[in-house]
């Protein structure tokens, strides 16, 4: 009785992380405290869980990688990567990103680049966005630090009793695997790589025209508004409905509703505009504001909600200038649209916007306004030494990971590199109650024989292929569920599993667990997948479908590449 609860709960938190119903850490977190309460899991397991070595290992990762970013090392490569050649640019970024990866984490080295990307003089965005994010994803399978879920397997296998993997065993195949994916970007840039025209990521800003305003009693061409810089006009609502404008016939009244589009880069010209209000905000981001370039995040408090709806002003201590939503097109004012992830805003945001503890959980940030944080030369040496020394002094086991990270973020602080401020705000709490969780839900998956059982049922679909189809069983199963789901969430369902699965064959768990390893970060089919897809999907103008076209093959051969590598470094037996 005990076991179908438990799969019940199961299969209603799936099917609710596919739907996007709430956010990921509330799913994982109520789940556990379900388990809790009715009694599946005693209070010790579950607090020992949040305090695991690899989740202390990922949280100072973290933070640590915040300075590292800020090296001036770090924010000059990308004037030297992208060339007129586009496989060689293509070479040059998935290489550089891919190692700078390996090293720091995912989102950061991809949002690091997207911003000098897109203003490349030799070729359109869309052509080297989606390598970026790829990269990325490829660096991170190369180390135990490359990626948040590499950790958190660990801590399954630390929980587990079973020896935890090493800082560089991943390289075996990793290595393998980033070449691979690099040369098959190289080689299918000129034909599986999207070219979206320019005019398809320009930002959509939503002005209402005041009374008193010059634009009244005048059409769209008399008041000059189709030779402005960088500008143009998109619609005319008037009471919820779009106007004909292309003739002089129809002339612009009070409290309509201008759409124009533009780039970050035009934003000034709406100065010469008369009379209007952005988003209801009086030319607000021309008096001591920066803007900011964001994108909706998978965890946003903002999903679903409506534009004019949300309070930036109260919420972020910003005002919204402009929206973008990949190449859809918008029929109706900006203001109706219900907010989804991946949408990406220009923010007009005063100082105080970067210390809002609410900012990084709600958007990624491609393009920031503190570009004063950017380390002097010396100091960047400094950081770069001292993080690079953790890592080998961790490789050559003469000091713990954990241990070197706190030294280096001791040091970090006293040198005042980064404040305690900085750190109280980036501590990643809800993926700390994701991983915690999992860990428990892991328990009770193993505990109460739900993993064996579907260990079992899997069996019998494979079982032509013995203790190798078990593997692949494995492999597809999660890189299955990362697609859908998110990869961390995915790594957690089906770490269990896996470790069933070997037990059942008797086989030696660590190729299953490589299997789960590799296949959780293997989302290359869907933007939805994986964050920097997610990031890169609006900042390129792609669709699902350029995802598609270029993703399979790059899945294809990395599902290759993994099933017939790890068993060959992690033998069965």
């Amino acid at each position: 009785m005990i076991e179908i609860f438990i799969i019940l709960t199961l299969v209603v938190f799936v099917i609710l992380l596919i739907r996007n119903s709430s956010r990921t850490y509330i799913l994982f977190g109520g789940l556990l405290l379900i388990y809790y309460l009715f009694g599946l899991i005693d209070t010790k397991t579950m607090l020992v869980n949040f305090v695991n070595t690899s989740l202390i290992k990922l949280v100072l990762l973290m933070i640590v990688s915040l300075v590292v970013q800020r090296t001036v090392m770090i924010n000059g490569l990308s004037d030297l990567l992208i060339k007129k050649s586009l496989k060689r640019s293509v070479f040059n970024l998935t290489a550089v990103v891919s190692l700078m990866s390996a090293f720091l984490n995912n989102t950061a080295a991809v949002a690091a680049m997207i911003a000098p990307v897109k203003k490349n003089r030799f070729h359109p965005p869309s052509k080297l966005l989606i390598p970026l994010s790829y990269s990325a994803i490829f660096g991170g399978t190369m180390t135990l630090i490359g990626t948040s879920t590499n950790l958190i397997v660990n801590g399954f296998v630390r929980s587990a009793g079973l020896k935890p993997i090493g800082l560089f065993d991943f390289a075996y195949v990793g290595i393998p695997l980033s070449i691979a994916g690099i040369l098959l970007l190289i080689i299918f840039s000129d034909k599986l790589l999207a070219k979206r025209d320019g005019s398809a990521l320009s930002y959509l800003v939503e002005a209402s025209v005041l009374s008193g305003s010059k634009l009244i009693g005048n059409s769209i061409e008399k008041n000059g508004l189709k030779n402005l810089n960088g500008i143009s006009v998109e619609a005319v609502m008037r009471n919820g409905k779009r106007l004909d404008m292309s003739g002089n016939s129809e002339t612009i009244k009070a409290g309509d509703i201008i759409i124009f589009s533009c780039n970050k880069d035009n934003l000034a010209s709406f100065s010469f505009i008369d009379g209007i209000t952005i988003f209801g905000k009086k030319n607000r981001y021309l008096s001591n504001s920066a803007i900011v370039e964001v994108v909706v995040s998978r965890f946003s408090d903002l999903i679903g909600k409506t534009i004019e709806n949300v309070d930036f002003e109260t919420t972020f201590d910003a005002s919204m200038v402009a929206f973008k939503r990949g190449t859809e097109t918008i029929s109706g004012t900006i203001g109706k649209i219900k907010i989804k992830k991946g949408d990406s805003f220009l923010i007009s945001a005063d100082t105080e916007f970067s210390k809002r503890q609410n900012l990084r959980k709600n958007f990624y940030i491609i393009s920031d306004m503190n570009n004063n944080k950017i380390l002097s030369r010396k100091k960047s040496y400094i950081a770069l030494f001292l993080f690079f020394a953790a890592i080998i002094s961790a490789a050559l086991n003469l000091i713990p990971l954990i241990k070197g990270l706190l030294i280096v973020l001791t040091v970090f602080i006293l040198l005042k590199f980064i404040t305690f401020e900085e750190i109280k705000r980036n501590i990643p709490l809800e993926l700390i109650i994701i991983i915690g969780s999992a860990l428990g839900i892991s328990d009770v998956m193993v505990n109460f024989g739900v993993a064996q059982m579907a260990a079992r049922f899997m069996q019998p679909v494979f079982s032509e292929w013995g203790v190798m189809g078990g593997f692949v069983g494995v492999y597809l199963f999660t890189l299955l569920l990362t697609e859908l789901i998110t990869n961390n969430a995915a790594a957690a369902l089906a770490f269990p599993i896996a470790l069933q699965t070997a037990n059942l064959y008797g086989a030696n768990p660590y190729p299953f667990i490589f299997a789960v390893i590799y296949a959780a970060s293997g989302s290359f089919i869907f933007p939805h997948g994986y964050q920097t897809n997610l990031m890169v999907a609006s900042a390129g103008g792609y669709k699902t479908s350029d995802f598609i076209k270029i993703g399979i093959p790059v899945s294809i051969v990395y599902s290759i590449i993994v099933i017939f590598l790890v068993p060959i470094f992690f033998p069965f037996k």
